[in-house]
């Protein structure tokens, strides 16, 4: 059986049917790292409903945010990031618009729940200075956290 790389990052973000992975390059220009790149398919939108808990309404996709990254962690030794355009639904009753959080999204919002994870052990049991070197993040990106 043939493995290609979208399907395997999809694995180990344990992304289900909701969420495709469209492409997992390894990019050197403007900076090393893996570059995975996810949208939502078709199978997302049956089980959105407006948030509103007086509205609950049925969505269609009204338009995508621009592209946001998340920090994952690093595969191969090499800073991983996570490229996604998110969906923004509008309630069909309501007429009220938001955008998606995607499952691998952190209470930070810049990192994915593994990565945030990750810092926080390490932050743990070491100075932040030499948290900082291994993670290869600044201070206040992890302060923030």
């Amino acid at each position: 059986m043939k493995m290609i790389p979208e399907k395997a990052f999809a694995g180990l973000l344990q992304l289900d049917e909701r969420w495709a992975v469209l492409a997992a390059e390894y990019e050197t220009e403007p900076a090393d790292r893996f570059l995975i790149v996810v949208r939502e398919t078709e199978k997302l939108w049956p089980g959105l409903r407006c948030p509103d808990a007086k509205c609950g309404g049925r969505v269609v996709c009204h338009d995508h945010a621009g592209p946001r990254t998340w920090r994952h962690l690093d595969g191969f030794g090499k800073r991983t990031e996570i490229l996604c355009a998110l969906p923004r639904p509008r309630c069909k009753g309501c007429e009220k618009v938001w955008t998606v959080t995607p499952p691998w999204q952190s209470k930070s919002k810049h990192f994915t729940k593994d990565f945030e994870a990750f810092c926080l052990a390490l932050l743990r049991e070491m100075p932040v200075t030499r948290a900082v070197g291994i993670l290869g993040e600044t201070d206040t990106r992890l302060g923030r956290m």
